[in-house]
């Protein structure tokens, strides 16, 4: 399926691979590095980006033909922010990326985005297997 904007769907799939990687947040969310390609990333941001900046939170079955390609990775997407909704409810909106990624419900968010990531590099439209 083509999608209205490409960029925004690699914006997206950019914070769930890093929802994905444990070893990225220890590195870059607890413990402040930088890498190559990531401009000062924060847990903070990635939820600020599906919760705030973005409808994709409110509405992920809306951003189908704009930035999603389909109900498989809506679907995906909405078990990622469903799973961190939970747990931002149980420590709190202020906790530390710290206290999130050591709280045992944060393993659920990385597995979630694991499969979310699988989905959507399955179905991404730019990749030379579409």
């Amino acid at each position: 399926m083509k999608i209205l904007y490409p960029s925004m769907r690699d914006e997206i799939i950019q914070f769930v691979r890093e929802f994905a990687d444990i070893d990225f947040q220890r590195r870059v969310w607890m413990h402040g590095g930088i890498e190559l390609g990531h401009e000062r990333s924060t847990l903070d941001g990635a939820v600020h980006y599906f919760f705030d900046d973005t409808s994709i939170a409110a509405d992920p079955f809306g951003q189908i033909g704009l930035c999603l390609t389909s109900e498989a990775e809506a679907n995906a997407i909405q078990r990622i922010l469903k799973r961190l909704d939970d747990l931002l409810s149980e420590v709190g909106k202020n906790a530390s990326d710290m206290e999130c990624i050591q709280h045992p419900q944060w393993q659920g968010v990385v597995e979630a985005a694991k499969t979310a990531l699988q989905i959507m590099e399955r179905n991404n439209p730019l990749s030379p297997d579409s």
